[in-house]
């Protein structure tokens, strides 16, 4: 069996009303899919980090010739391959969102080969995840009671926990405490002394999304910078860099908890990501309107009543998408 294509499909939907997050005003919601076919029909689906639109530029131009005609079961073999080749461009930022979405439908392809999900053949952990709601986002027009009912709401469902954004109205963490009991809220620049927030705080700090590979997050695991670590697996390298990140944080006594705002492919596939992991904690679920993660998926994930989130079952990460869907939001 051998690598016969490499495809991407870059998604897009619109944000009504737009709301607010720490990169700004959001308007739409984007997302890319990368497909790889292998020459006996088998197609594994990923999803990747956007990279500011240039991801699916590299991966159709740098790491697709890289690919095709290899064996698609040597995922670590590929996987050394596209970071070794890539190491003159920097192995941070968009080489390695696109290699992540590449390793995660490798191990797509991989599961549907062995006729196992994902989870299982990483080795399972868990069957089922605790997710808690990410949400809180700001709107124009959403006062803190408007927030304090979404975080009401998401209580209601069976949500234990809530991220939110904070900061930019300084009523709202009296209202959220009122409602929902104390929390603790403070503003970091990525580019401060991390380690001496860390310090200073007795509340536990998660992060940060936004690093990439085992190395940026050994440096942060090393200098105490932070107690529970999250990455992104669409930017950060993948199940295979991503699992690296997650035993280092292991040795360290560190949970993770992965980063998971995008569209239903990361989703699915931190979901796998966490229940085959020893140290995960909780699942992200963003719960801000997001046709491309609320349309695609024939079967959708269910929230449990205990706030908990079932795996699928099916091999890889067994899920199936509604082309219909997909053709809808395409951009190109």
């Amino acid at each position: 069996m051998k690598i016969a294509d490499v495809r991407t499909i870059a998604l897009a939907c619109r944000c009504d009303p737009p709301y607010a997050s720490a990169a700004g005003v959001q308007a739409q919601r984007a997302a890319l899919l990368v497909e790889i076919e292998t020459d006996n029909g088998i197609i594994g689906i990923g999803e990747a980090g956007i990279g500011g639109g240039v991801t699916a530029t590299v991966i159709e131009r740098s790491l697709k010739p890289l690919l095709v005609g290899q064996d698609p079961l040597l995922i670590e073999h590929l996987w050394q391959k596209m970071f070794t080749r890539t190491r003159q461009f920097g192995r941070r930022g968009v080489f390695m969102h696109a290699i992540s979405g590449i390793d995660i439908a490798l191990w797509d392809i991989a599961g549907k080969v062995a006729k196992l999900p994902v989870y299982r053949l990483l080795g399972a952990s868990r069957d089922r995840v605790e997710a808690y709601a990410s949400g809180g986002f700001y709107q124009e027009g959403k006062s803190a009671a408007n927030l304090a009912g979404e975080a009401e709401g998401y209580r209601a469902r069976g949500f234990k926990g809530m991220k939110m954004k904070v900061g930019r109205n300084p009523s709202t963490g009296t209202h959220l405490r009122q409602l929902i009991g104390q929390a603790e809220f403070c503003e970091v620049d990525p580019s401060e002394d991390l380690a001496r927030v860390a310090d200073a705080l007795a509340t536990p700090i998660s992060g940060y999304e936004t690093e990439n590979g085992l190395y940026g997050f050994r440096q942060l695991i090393d200098r105490g910078a932070v107690d529970i670590v999250q990455p992104d697996i669409a930017w950060s390298g993948g199940f295979s860099e991503g699992r690296r990140i997650a035993a280092y944080a292991q040795a360290h006594h560190k949970m993770v908890a992965p980063h998971a705002f995008a569209g239903a492919i990361l989703l699915v596939a931190s979901l796998h990501f966490a229940a085959a992991i020893p140290n995960a904690l909780l699942l992200e679920w963003d719960q801000n309107p997001n046709g491309l993660r609320d349309e695609l998926l024939k079967e959708p994930l269910r929230l449990e009543p205990d706030g908990t989130v079932m795996l699928p079952e099916r091999p890889g990460l067994g899920i199936e998408l509604y082309p219909s869907v997909v053709e809808r939001y395409r951009t190109g």
